[in-house]
């Protein structure tokens, strides 16, 4: 099935008025704040499709952790006073495509691509 994934940023372009998930809060994001937050650099939303169907969205925020809650003994040699940290801020799968690893493969990708 992973062959037939594919992952892109949420652009102008896109038709979301079909995508539903379960919760309510994040149907209204997806359809009408992720592109506003986007462009006002709050954001980052990557939508994934199944053979042209958008059947998940995650969206990524950059954050920092005050390095006083890290202990010295898992950067000893750090020096600054906050940790650089990424957050999945919000994680959709369409209800049709609920529990059929689509979940599973947007939380991996997130991390493939705080990586890159």
């Amino acid at each position: 099935m992973t062959h037939d994934i594919s992952i892109s940023r949420l652009s102008e372009d896109e038709d979301l008025s079909t995508f539903f998930c379960t919760d309510d809060d994040l149907n209204e994001f997806i359809q009408n704040e992720a592109l506003q937050d986007m462009q006002n650099g709050y954001s980052v939303t990557h939508l994934v499709k199944l053979k042209e169907k958008s059947v998940g969205f995650f969206t990524l925020v950059t954050d920092s952790i005050q390095s006083e809650r890290v202990g010295e003994e898992e950067f000893p040699d750090y020096c600054y006073g906050k940790l650089p940290a990424m957050k999945i801020a919000r994680l959709a799968t369409h209800k049709e495509f609920e529990r059929k690893g689509i979940g599973d493969f947007m939380i991996n990708e997130a991390f493939r691509l705080h990586m890159i």
